[in-house]
């Protein structure tokens, strides 16, 4: 199987060198092709023509950046591989990583969209622990179907991508929640395999965590609100009683997530600090849905 990593990049010069040391240089097995969208004129194109010169399965495509969905949607048709991998400019691969995804996805034919396993480049900053923890179960061991991966790790058979269609490029977060059901409704499978590993930037601010958390909260009130037959755990309007029973319970659960949160971690410090900090999270989480939730209502 011919194996295509696209790669949407907007500013970040030096992440994107980083990203191509460990997807090329580091590898065991190189992707057959590697399809780099810039949206930002930092330099990143000149990166990508010094891999050209010795990697000629590279292309450039240079865009007006609007958002992740638009870049990516604009590097499709440049895409020729029967797997395309929608990787992160901070996102570093693992040497096997090429060779993990081309088996798994052999060993899978029913899977539209099959993830890895994502480790914390920081482990020793408990911002960027906590992003690990509250995510994706980056540290399962065993295989498993699931409703989606994270989008970073996210490869996908080309027949079930030309089945879905494009990225929604008008949700703020969300994308890959939402493209991974629509492949579970084309009639593929989602499937979680350990063995296909990278590393990834986690966020190492509180600032910039809690803004991420903003975006993602608003992110689920919209995927949830495009489709109807996704489960939600928040109320999409206020039409039945089961609406107002979520609607009720979104201010209590902000104390009880943050509890749970905190009690699974494994030493007293994280204890505390992941109870004070998810209870940031879902204070700035349900912020950015109700912000959605209302906007949805009055417009």
């Amino acid at each position: 199987m011919k194996l295509t990593v696209l790669i949407a990049t907007y500013n970040r010069r030096n992440l994107l060198e980083q990203c191509l040391l460990h997807l090329i240089d580091k590898a065991e097995e190189l992707p057959d092709e590697v399809v780099v969208v810039v949206g930002a004129r930092d330099g990143s194109d000149e990166i990508v023509r010094k891999y050209q010169e010795g990697c000629p399965f590279f292309k450039l495509v240079e865009v007006e950046n609007k958002s992740l969905g638009d870049s990516q949607n604009k590097g499709l048709p440049y895409c020729t591989g029967d797997i395309i991998a929608t990787l992160d400019d901070d996102a570093f691969v693992f040497p096997d990583w090429a060779k993990m995804v081309k088996q798994c996805h052999l060993e899978h034919p029913e899977a539209g969209c099959i993830g890895g396993r994502i480790t914390n480049l920081f482990p020793d900053n408990r911002i960027a622990r906590l992003e690990s923890y509250i995510g994706m179960p980056y540290d399962k061991k065993e295989g498993s179907y699931t409703r989606t991966v994270a989008g970073v790790s996210c490869t996908y058979k080309r027949k079930a991508m030309e089945k879905v269609g494009y990225f929604d490029e008008t949700l703020p977060a969300g994308m890959d929640s939402d493209y991974n059901w629509r492949v579970l409704r084309a009639g593929y499978k989602v499937w979680f395999d350990p063995r296909i590993m990278m590393h990834h930037r986690n966020r190492t601010s509180l600032k910039d965590f809690l803004k991420q958390q903003t975006w993602y909260g608003s992110g689920y009130y919209l995927v949830r609100k495009k489709n109807p037959d996704l489960y939600s755990a928040y109320p999409r309007d206020l039409s039945r009683w089961q609406d107002w029973v979520k609607l009720i319970w979104f201010v209590p659960g902000i104390f009880t997530e943050a509890f749970l949160k905190g009690i699974q971690a494994k030493s007293l410090r994280d204890k505390i600090n992941f109870t004070y900090l998810s209870f940031l999270k879902e204070i700035w989480w349900r912020y950015g849905w109700l912000r959605q939730f209302i906007a949805s209502r009055i417009y």
